[in-house]
């Protein structure tokens, strides 16, 4: 019998034997920047009743996981996986209770981006929770700072006389005491109180200077002041994309964003005319819109989700928002809105007057606005008062000849009959004279009923005219599809005056 000669050791086929090329976009699948946010503004949400549990487009903790378990596969995977995983930092609460939770994450990689500079270079997109601590481990904080300015050829008390100089801030009576550590137990207990909130902005601070390629900042935690960047030396900031939970400190910095996110009425800042793309996550007011918006002539894309935080439905000013009223805002934008999001599920349950405020006015003059999201309760009232328009021409009456996608959500409650008559008006305007849309090819609506019911006549009405109607859900992180045992839908809406929240006429 011949001897079988044993083999030599080979790399396996599969993964480790694809070229480049085709291995690099299937490691990239995991990294949240470079998959890019699918059919933004909803990125990958999921309904969170509790608002300070709210990830804000956090992705999938098992991404994080892959692309560590590559990291170990082998040194070329690893410098791959590497590589991309440093593409998207998030600084989450430390656990997912509510109680303060502190750990040492923002130190760690603090240390990292000072000791390799070329994965510094990789980062592109910083997210920092709100409820984001830091432990108070002050002197060890010091030294991760003193490291950090030390990169950028400064101390930390040579910091401190450069900012001294600019104005005064809300700092920690013992701050100066921190940068040329003078610390003793009541700078300790000082710098580091408030739940180390003084820290994580120190280290934020000294973390934003070393990231020179940073395209995407959402940092909920207050900011550092231009004049504490510029003790730096930091005189402007890489930023393309802004989410912004209260503080504008730095926008001034940021001449670059074209994209920002904002989450709080809190912010108060005009938004600057470079800016191409606003997203509002955050019931506002129109006072909010005649500060914020009175720069902006170029805006191409725009959303405003209502969130369903209010107290009580009887106030006009802080708990309303009239549709009309933002589209005339945008009204400098007529020549370059492309994409409109208005989403107003979480409306006023108050008097008909202000539940008459939620409708929308005609778009026609919007001569390049090509994808439109509304409310079925902006289109009508949910209530028996003057409309501006007939129940079953009011999409006629409003869309531009422009438009090419129409998404129309519901917002709970049973399905007004007029709902249907409107989307069939649209549908028999069009079948009469094709010329009025002639753009128009995808209609999503979030209602099994009207896409599939009535043995499916409004879809095969639209089908005879080249549209697509398609059933499509718009999750939110405070809105869900899904419904409770006793058939209710989440969340439960409801105001302290009104109770639960009436959806019928």
């Amino acid at each position: 019998m011949a001897q079988i000669q044993p083999q030599a050791h080979t790399i396996p086929t599969g993964l480790l034997g694809l070229p480049l090329e085709l291995l690099l976009p299937i490691i990239q699948s995991f990294c949240f920047h470079c998959r890019g946010e699918p059919d933004a503004p909803y990125p990958e949400a999921q309904y969170v009743q509790d608002k300070r549990q709210w990830p804000h487009a956090s992705p999938d903790p098992e991404d994080q996981k892959a692309l560590l378990s590559l990291c170990l596969v082998s040194k070329g995977f690893r410098a791959l996986a590497q590589n991309v995983m440093y593409h998207d930092i998030r600084l989450e609460r430390a656990n997912n209770s509510l109680s303060p939770s502190a750990d040492w994450k923002l130190p760690t990689l603090l240390q990292t981006i000072i000791s390799r500079p070329d994965l510094a270079r990789l980062v592109k997109s910083l997210r920092v929770n709100m409820y984001y601590t830091v432990e108070p481990r002050i002197d060890d904080i010091w030294d991760v700072c003193e490291q950090a300015a030390g990169t950028l050829g400064l101390t930390l008390p040579g910091v401190w006389h450069r900012w001294a100089k600019g104005p005064w801030e809300d700092l920690p009576i013992h701050m100066e005491e921190f940068f040329f550590r003078n610390i003793n137990d009541a700078v300790r207990a000082d710098v580091g109180g408030e739940e180390g909130r003084f820290m994580v902005r120190e280290l934020l601070k000294m973390l934003l200077a070393l990231l020179p390629n940073l395209e995407h900042a959402n940092i909920e935690p207050e900011l550092p002041s231009p004049e504490a960047m510029r003790a730096l030396g930091i005189e402007s900031l890489p930023w393309k994309e802004a989410t912004l939970w209260e503080s504008s400190r730095l926008m001034d910095m940021a001449t670059n964003v074209e994209t920002l996110t904002v989450t709080s009425a809190v912010y108060r800042f005009p938004i600057p005319a470079s800016v191409k793309t606003v997203r509002i996550h955050c019931r506002l007011t129109t006072q909010w819109f005649t500060e914020c918006l009175q720069n902006c002539t170029g805006i191409t894309s725009f959303s405003y989700q209502a969130s369903s935080q209010y107290l009580f439905c009887y106030d006009p000013s802080p708990f309303t928002t009239d549709v009309g009223e933002i589209i005339r805002f945008l009204n400098g934008c007529r020549t370059t809105l492309k994409s409109l999001y208005l989403d107003i599920r979480h409306r006023c349950c108050g008097p008909t007057y202000l539940k008459a405020r939620v409708l929308v006015v005609s778009l026609k003059e919007y001569t390049v606005l090509e994808d439109l999201l509304l409310c079925s309760n902006s289109l009508w009232p949910k209530s028996t008062i003057t409309k501006e328009f007939p129940s079953e021409q009011v999409l006629v009456d409003i869309l531009p000849s422009s438009i090419s996608r129409l998404s129309i959500l519901h917002p709970g409650g049973r399905v007004d009959e007029r709902f249907k008559e409107v989307l069939l008006g649209l549908a028999d305007s069009i079948k009469g004279n094709k010329a009025q849309f002639p753009s128009l090819r995808c209609i999503r609506c979030d209602v099994r009923e009207i896409c599939e019911g009535d043995d499916g006549a409004i879809k095969k009405a639209f089908e005879e005219i080249g549209i697509n109607l398609v059933y499509k859900e718009f999750p939110r992180y405070d809105w869900s599809y899904e419904m409770t045992s006793d058939g209710d839908r989440l969340p439960r809406l409801n105001c302290r005056r009104c109770g639960p929240f009436d959806d019928e006429d």
